[in-house]
């Protein structure tokens, strides 16, 4: 594995725009969030795109408005640049504010709702990941590991760290 420490950083989760600049994506990129649990073969993940520039999960946590969810991202080569050519970084904030829109009305949260206004506004196709494969923690898992999920993703809390669940004490290193 490869580290690479960001060549233009920016506060909190507006970080995770920088992945798609020209200077460190490679052939086939595969981003996963640290607060996930991984639970089967992710070859399925990185299959080739078929359409889209970026495959991604829609975003369970956004009450139904079927937002992109960015925990889990996969792309090839520069197939996604766009989201780091087109972003702005005077747009980056830290903390998150509920105050500051898009020009569509959308709040200006975070990396995810950017690469969901690239996506509604048809300047970014996504993609998505086999809703089995890769699923909410907080949504999907509370009666039990889903027989076909691979990779489990803990958005805002619990921390895999503070589940008892046996299935996640397994996946802890």
């Amino acid at each position: 594995i490869t580290t690479l420490k960001p060549v233009h950083p920016l506060p909190g989760w507006w970080g995770k725009v920088r992945l798609f600049s020209g200077s460190i994506s490679h052939p086939r990129n595969l981003w996963l969030d640290l607060d996930v649990t991984i639970t089967g073969d992710l070859d399925v993940l990185v299959k080739p795109l078929e359409h889209g520039q970026i495959r991604a999960c829609l975003n369970w946590a956004q009450s139904g408005h079927g937002g992109v969810q960015s925990s889990v991202m996969y792309w090839e080569g520069q197939s996604a640049r766009i989201i780091d050519d087109l972003f702005d970084p005077a747009d980056a904030h830290w903390p998150p504010r509920n105050d500051l829109f898009w020009d569509n009305g959308q709040v200006k949260w975070g990396d995810q709702e950017f690469i969901t206004l690239l996506r509604d506004t048809q300047r970014l196709e996504v993609e998505y990941f086999d809703p089995a494969h890769v699923v909410s923690y907080k949504y999907h898992c509370l009666n039990g590991l889903p027989p076909d999920s691979l990779v489990q993703v803990f958005h805002g809390k619990p921390d895999p760290s503070e589940v008892n669940a046996d299935w996640v004490k397994q996946c802890r290193v």
